[in-house]
């Protein structure tokens, strides 16, 4: 941020066309904007408007995630998704009001899960109707539904739970 041009005491007010109303909004709407893409930011300094343009980079750790998302190997992978369990940390980070689930940490564009509208920061609720609490129950309802070719995954997005059906062949 300090790289951009943003400085302590800077209030900012949008972020890439999204209207920052509170700073909790802020984390989730830059974690849903893909790296290396060019953002404006408009920010008040000194009680003055200012626009800033700058670029989203990645951080080491989500590259790492990055390449776990593409692991074939793994169920998630293969559904083209990267997860991790809910922590306090992740919480706060995100904003995420729920104990319970799996945090959708990447999406691999053009991936089953991605073709499905599954979306960075989405957290998945349950597979087939199965409750999913946490990274192994998912790994397990995964393991259960690989013969299927379609799985039923409902997920909370912002305030809202939604079902979405990934093709898995």
């Amino acid at each position: 941020a300090d790289r951009a041009g943003i400085k302590p005491g800077d209030i900012i007010v949008e972020f890439d066309g999204k209207p920052i109303k509170e700073m909790n909004d802020l984390p989730r709407i830059v974690a849903a904007t893909p790296p290396g893409k060019k953002v404006k930011v408009k920010v008040l300094r000194d009680g003055k408007p200012l626009t800033l343009t700058l670029e989203v980079k990645e951080k080491k750790e989500e590259a790492e995630v990055r390449a776990e998302s593409r692991d074939r190997k793994t169920p998630a992978g293969r559904l083209g998704i990267a997860v991790r369990d809910i922590t306090p940390e992740l919480m706060e980070r995100y904003n995420i009001d729920e104990k319970e689930g799996v945090f959708v940490y990447n999406v691999t564009p053009d991936s089953p899960a991605y073709n499905a509208g599954i979306r960075r920061g989405d957290i998945i609720k349950e597979i087939d109707r199965k409750p999913v609490r946490n990274v192994e129950e998912l790994r397990r309802a995964l393991k259960d539904a690989e013969d299927k070719e379609v799985i039923l995954v409902r997920i909370k997005r912002r305030d809202t739970f939604l079902y979405k059906a990934i093709r898995l062949k």
